[in-house]
């Protein structure tokens, strides 16, 4: 079967929680702490494992690829994942664990999508029902995690915040406050087409937020998928083996081709292995919440 292992003692999520975050607005910040669910292959996904030839490198622009992150309302900093755009009206795709607290108590906490040094403010559409928190859960069976959010002005009473990027610090080591409320009408966002899907042994690329150290910086990390599989729930899943797999904060990341369309949404780190991931399939995307 295919399994899921969290846990807040387990490193090797793929959101990453901010258990000691300070203030994103005008008090001084804690550093960020990163700590987050994490899911196991417990290979039903039949098929030869292989070795992978993998580099992970900082990325190109790639500006259809963005931060979100969690905040509690007086601005403390609680989680952060990464998404993408597939319309220019800010329509765009994460996974479910990446939006679960804003979801499931929207007075306790607040979504956030960091863009080209500004902020906006975020809708979720529909996201996948989760019987746990994933923070919380120590294992379970990997599934259907997909959220749909959509980015729209930030509110009125966030105008004087400014944000922390989690990751980044100034030259005497303190966080820099350096991103700024949109202001305006939404722009036209950069977005990402669907493809058709992984092939098995066929080469990807992972581009998100998932290297705590550089969490500002977007990276690549290139990978081999290595099984296909569908889930108990029907959800198609793969399995990506990367040299340098992502880190933590990768959840919700588009998984590319060599065209740069979408063959899956990268969700999940194997806790049992040092190289493997598992990543949702693109067939699952067009319908996200259905």
């Amino acid at each position: 079967m295919i399994g899921r292992a969290s846990g807040a003692g387990d490193h090797r999520g793929c959101a990453a929680p901010a258990r000691a975050a300070g203030a994103w607005g005008v008090r001084q910040p804690r550093a960020w702490a990163a700590v987050m669910a994490a899911a196991a292959l417990a290979l039903v996904l039949g098929g030869p494992g292989g070795p992978l030839s993998a580099v992970g490198e900082e990325a190109p622009p790639w500006p259809g690829v963005f931060q979100v992150i969690t905040t509690t309302p007086e601005g403390r900093g609680i989680a952060r994942g990464t998404a993408f755009f597939i319309d220019p009206s800010g329509l765009a795709l994460t996974n479910s664990h990446v939006v679960y607290h804003a979801q499931h108590d929207p007075d306790s906490y607040v979504l956030f999508a960091i863009v080209n040094k500004e902020f906006y403010g975020v809708e979720i559409v529909c996201a996948s029902h989760l019987d746990t928190d994933p923070a919380e859960a120590q294992e379970g069976p990997v599934g259907r995690d997909l959220a749909e959010i959509r980015l729209t002005l930030p509110d009125r009473k966030y105008a004087w915040w400014l944000i922390a990027t989690p990751g980044a610090q100034s030259p005497d080591g303190q966080p820099n406050f350096d991103v700024a409320p949109h202001t305006g009408s939404l722009p036209y966002f950069p977005f990402f087409t669907l493809g058709d899907g992984p092939r098995e042994r066929g080469q990807v690329r992972v581009v998100g937020y998932g290297r705590i150290s550089k969490a500002a910086e977007k990276i690549v990390a290139t990978g081999t998928v290595t099984k296909m599989a569908t889930a108990e729930d029907g959800t198609p899943v793969f399995e990506i083996e990367s040299a340098d797999r992502p880190e933590r904060g990768i959840s919700g990341s588009p998984v590319l081709n060599d065209q740069d369309r979408v063959v899956g949404i990268y969700t999940w780190n194997e806790p049992k292995s040092d190289i493997a991931g598992i990543a949702i399939s693109s067939a699952a995307l067009a319908a996200p919440c259905p």
